[in-house]
């Protein structure tokens, strides 16, 4: 009986990850095919910035609900806390869809990259909210397969883009992207008649006041993470936003790597003492740093004759690739402090400096701009910088709090000098 409940604990185990995996893989894949399908620079960099910035836009749009559905249905076990979330899922994409459906008869009220960025941005808060239910009711599949649902659809295109031989066009992606947000809407609708007896506004205000601290956090640290496309556009031009796109989604294997871990080892970062975390946390670090020099050689050496955006901007920006297979490490250090920094109860401190450093990388960005010293390689430099800063100021708090990462401090200011050092004096 043992033998055959370990085989069936394995069958489950190796089945979720190769669904996990080929979802992954549709995230990692479907903007560096997309860009060997789009002849015009500007148009895949245009389709990066919409996709950072509707990132960063889904923040808003969920107000933390993400974080309130498991507390209140699954930790309090509440009854009439199911229906508000599909009522707030509704109000936000019943306005998105109003907005953007009106404008295909109407004309354009915005430019075109913020009609899609919203597009995008109401997607992808729609799935993660839905994601989260399901997974709090441990329809675990169907919570994977959505969170990549985006993903999935564009690679979809790309297949029929590859096959049919026909050239790319931003108005059918946009369409297939409208009527996904509509599928959305209707799936949403669907389970609010299902759940409407127990609606409430004073339990829809109550779950908004728990979900603030967390829309604040959860919108500091990707504004901090992930806004440097945003500033590209703004400073350099629509064309090197997908030179760094493209770059930036090579370089993000590793980051794939520790959202297994993550995954697997969840439970672990909240049991474990610090020291055994720190031992881990430094360990994991030098394996990245290790994989990312391996990336470095690797990428171009199997790549460059499939994509060919890369084949042409290799001799250009290979340094821009360098700096940012090791920023994701600098990354995946302060998302392993993150944790931590939840578990010590330190996530209100610590939003306090990382509105002082998004404001610091701001103004460095536009001094740089300033002086004509700033352009794509410089302007990643300053944001692993800041990032490296953040890693150093969740080291001070827990410190504070008589918890020392001494070892993985070490390796992340060991990796920096790396960084550094070969920006310096050996790929330039």
């Amino acid at each position: 009986m043992r033998a055959l409940s370990l085989k069936k604990q394995l069958f489950r185990v190796s089945k979720f990850s190769l669904v996990y995996l080929a979802v992954k893989f549709n995230a990692l894949t479907a903007a560096l095919f997309l860009s060997n399908l789009i002849i015009d620079k500007i148009q895949y960099g245009l389709f990066e910035y919409a996709l950072s910035l509707g990132i960063i836009l889904a923040i808003p749009f969920n107000a933390g609900l993400q974080g309130a559905y498991p507390f209140f249905n699954v930790k309090l076990q509440k009854k009439g806390y199911s229906s508000i979330f599909f009522f707030h899922a509704l109000i936000v994409s019943g306005i998105l869809l109003v907005f953007l459906g009106g404008q295909l008869f109407y004309g354009p009220l915005i430019a075109e990259k913020w009609n899609l960025a919203l597009l995008v941005g109401g997607i992808i808060a729609l799935q993660v909210l839905l994601s989260v239910i399901w997974k709090s009711h441990e329809r675990i599949y169907r919570a994977v397969c959505l969170e990549g649902g985006i993903f999935i659809l564009i690679n979809g295109y790309n297949l029929y883009l590859y096959t049919s031989g026909h050239y790319f066009e931003f108005s059918l992606l946009y369409t297939l992207l409208f009527l996904y947000l509509v599928f959305l809407f209707g799936t949403y609708l669907y389970h609010l008649i299902k759940t409407m007896h127990d609606f409430s506004f004073s339990n829809y205000k109550e779950a908004l006041a728990f979900g603030r601290p967390v829309l604040f956090a959860a919108f500091l640290i990707i504004i901090l993470t992930g806004s440097a496309r945003i500033f590209i556009e703004y400073f350099l031009g629509m064309e090197l936003v997908g030179i760094y796109g493209l770059y930036f989604r090579l370089a993000a294997v590793t980051v794939l790597i520790h959202q297994i871990a993550n995954i697997v080892f969840f439970k672990k970062i909240y049991q474990s003492k610090p020291e055994i975390l720190d031992h881990w946390f430094g360990l994991f670090c030098l394996f990245l740093a290790l994989l990312a020099l391996l990336s470095y050689y690797a990428v171009p050496f199997f790549l460059k004759g499939y994509f060919t955006l890369l084949a042409e901007s290799w001799n250009a920006y290979h340094l821009l690739f360098w700096n940012l297979n090791f920023q994701m490490i600098v990354w995946i250090g302060m998302a392993l402090y993150e944790n931590v920094i939840y578990r010590e109860e330190l996530s209100g401190k610590l939003s306090i400096w990382f509105m002082f450093l998004i404001l610091l990388m701001a103004l460095t960005f536009w001094l740089f701009h300033h002086f004509a010293w700033l352009d794509i390689f410089s302007l990643t430099l300053i944001n692993i910088l800041i990032l490296f800063l953040a890693c150093e100021i969740q080291n001070y708090l827990l410190f504070k709090k008589g918890i020392d990462f001494h070892k993985t401090r070490k390796v992340l200011r060991g990796i920096l000098a790396f960084i550094l050092f070969f920006n310096l004096f050996i790929i330039n």
